[in-house]
């Protein structure tokens, strides 16, 4: 094969790519035109109230100003109650957290909603139940209890 047909077979493979390209290309825009049409994000009950609660706990212990129309901030505390927290205990690790972290200015940064009730919760949860004298037995059944009082 002589360098003019071999030029000529590249050509052809990189044509037969493009049209591949072509429709890889569409067929994504299809799926992310699809995408966009459905609901984002999670379904939450509506928490606004819990989340004004919990905000206007966090803006006053630790003297800041974080407001309940930021959406990832929503979210954030609506994912805690969503997995049963209550709004004291959001407020329990706020309090525990200010008082660790509150005098020492490298730390106070991180008393705000992404790290409190971000992905390491759970862990400041425990310090909480643990500084407050309650484990999650307790903490659950005192919470059981209150419930059925209520029913």
């Amino acid at each position: 094969m002589n360098l003019r047909d071999e030029v000529l077979v590249m050509k052809r493979q990189l044509m037969g790519l493009h049209r591949q390209t072509g429709v890889l290309i569409r067929a994504c825009e299809r799926v992310l035109g699809a995408l966009a049409k459905e609901p984002a994000g999670e379904e939450f009950p509506n928490y606004s109230v819990e989340i004004r609660s919990v905000l206007d706990a966090l803006n006053g212990i630790c003297k800041k100003s974080f407001s309940a129309e930021n959406a990832e901030t929503a979210l954030l505390i609506s994912r805690r109650l969503s997995e049963g927290y209550s709004v004291e205990d959001l407020k329990r690790v706020i309090r525990t957290c200010n008082d660790a972290w509150g005098r020492d200015p490298k730390m106070k940064i991180y008393l705000r909603p992404s790290t409190l009730f971000g992905e390491q919760f759970e862990s400041y949860y425990q310090a909480a139940a643990e500084e407050s004298g309650m484990d999650e037995i307790e903490k659950r059944l005192m919470k059981q209890f209150q419930e059925e009082k209520n029913v």
